[in-house]
C-alpha cells in the first residue's frame, strides 16, 4: 500500500475537514495523534480515512468481495433529501413565548406552530434544551411535568440580572430547591458577562460562587461568558475558568454556551474539562480568522448548535426559534466543510451524549 502511494504522480493532501476528523478517529481509537498526518510515509492509522487509501484498498479487493461489500452496505434512498434532525441545544423557552406573545404556560408546540421554516430549511426537531435564567419566570414543580419528554430543562440565573444581597439570598434559595427536581437536568446558564460596566462585575463573582456549589454530578454544568465590547474575550474566559475549576471535578460534563474564543480558550479549557462540548450560534457567520481556527481544532463530536431563541433571529422577524436551526448549521459548516445537514445530524448525537440519552 505505501509503495502504491508514494509511487503517485497525485499530490496528496488533508482538507480541514479529514484533519478534524482523523484526529477524532485517533482519540476513539485511543492511540496517539501526531501533529502533522502524512501519507509519505503512512504515520497513523487515522490516514485510513482519506480517500485515495480507500480507493486504493477497494480497487486490491477482488471483485466479488467488492460486490459483498456493496450489498452489505448499500448506499441511503434519496440522500440529502431527507429532513434532517435537529437538536437545539440552547434556547430560552420562557422569554420565546414572551417574545411571540404567549402566554408562559403555553405549550411548546406553540412555538413551533408559530413559527415559520424558510423553504428547504426545515428541520425535525428531536430534541431541546430549555434554560430558564430569570428567577421570576421559572417553571413550577407542576409546569415541569408538562415539558416534552425530548426538552432537557436547564435552570441558573443569568450574570447580567443585578440583585440586592437579600433578593441574592433568596434567588439561590429559590434555585437550589429547583436545581433538586429530577427534571431539571442542567444548571445554568451562569457565569461572567464583562460587556455590561465594570462596577456590574463583583456581583457576578459573588453570584457565580454561590451557585456552582448546586451543580451535581447528575448535571450538565451550562455557562454564558462574554468579554468587553471590541475585545477578543479570552480575559473574561479565563476568569470564570479560575472559578469553574475551584468548584466543580475535571470530569464534569461542561457546556461552553455560544462559545466565540479563540484557539487559545479553547486549549485553556479543553485541558481542564474532559467532558467539555461547545455550542455555537448562528453568531459563527462573522467569526474572525482567530475564532474560525478555534472552531476547526474542536472534536466535531463535541460540537453543539443553538437558535439561542428568542435571540439571534433573522431580519424582519421578531423572534427565532428551534425549528430555524437550520440557519445555525449552515453558519457554523461552512467553516468546517461540512453540509448543513450533515451537521445536524451529527449534532444531535452530540447532545444525546451529553445529556446521556
Amino acid at each position: 500500500m505505501q509503495h502504491l502511494l508514494t509511487t503517485s504522480s497525485e499530490k496528496l493532501s488533508f482538507s480541514d475537514c479529514q484533519i478534524v476528523g482523523m484526529r477524532a478517529f485517533c482519540g476513539y481509537l485511543s492511540v496517539p495523534c501526531p501533529d502533522n498526518f502524512t501519507l509519505e510515509p503512512v504515520n497513523s492509522v487515522a490516514v485510513l480515512l482519506h480517500w485515495k487509501v480507500l480507493l486504493l484498498i477497494a480497487a486490491r479487493i477482488p471483485a466479488t468481495e467488492r460486490e459483498y461489500w456493496r450489498t452489505l452496505f448499500p448506499a441511503p434512498e434519496e440522500v440529502g433529501t431527507r429532513t434532517p434532525r435537529a437538536f437545539d441545544a440552547h434556547f430560552h423557552l420562557d422569554r420565546t413565548l414572551k417574545a411571540m406573545g404567549l402566554r408562559l404556560d403555553s405549550t411548546f408546540q406553540s412555538v413551533l406552530d408559530g413559527t415559520r421554516m424558510d423553504k428547504g430549511k426545515e428541520v425535525i426537531v428531536a430534541g431541546t434544551c430549555a434554560s430558564f435564567c430569570d428567577p421570576e419566570t421559572y417553571p413550577t414543580t407542576d409546569s415541569l411535568k408538562t415539558l416534552p419528554a425530548d426538552m432537557e430543562v436547564a435552570v441558573g440565573v443569568h450574570p447580567k440580572k443585578r440583585y440586592s444581597s437579600s433578593e441574592l439570598d433568596r434567588v439561590i434559595r429559590k434555585l437550589k430547591d429547583l436545581v433538586r427536581q429530577r427534571r431539571v437536568t442542567a444548571v445554568g446558564e451562569v457565569g461572567v458577562d464583562h460587556s455590561v460596566p465594570p462596577e456590574q462585575w463583583p456581583q457576578q463573582l459573588v453570584m457565580l460562587e454561590k451557585i456552582l456549589p448546586l451543580v451535581e454530578p447528575r448535571h450538565v454544568l451550562v455557562l454564558h461568558c462574554r468579554g468587553m465590547s471590541g475585545d477578543s474575550g479570552a480575559e473574561a474566559y479565563l476568569l470564570l475558568l479560575h472559578y469553574v475549576k475551584k468548584a466543580v471535578p475535571e470530569d464534569q460534563r461542561i457546556y461552553l454556551h455560544c462559545f466565540n474564543g479563540d484557539s487559545y480558550v479553547r486549549e485553556q479549557w479543553s485541558s481542564a474539562f474532559r467532558n467539555l462540548y461547545f455550542g455555537f450560534t448562528s453568531m459563527a457567520a462573522g467569526f474572525t480568522p482567530p475564532q474560525v481556527r478555534a472552531l476547526k481544532w474542536i472534536n466535531p463530536e463535541r460540537v453543539l448548535l443553538e437558535t439561542d431563541a428568542p435571540y439571534f433571529n433573522r431580519s424582519g422577524r421578531k423572534w427565532s426559534a428551534p425549528n430555524q436551526l437550520y440557519w445555525t448549521a449552515e453558519a457554523v459548516a461552512k467553516h468546517l466543510s461540512y453540509t448543513a445537514e450533515s451537521l445536524l445530524n451529527a449534532t444531535v448525537t452530540n447532545a444525546q451524549r451529553l445529556f446521556r440519552h
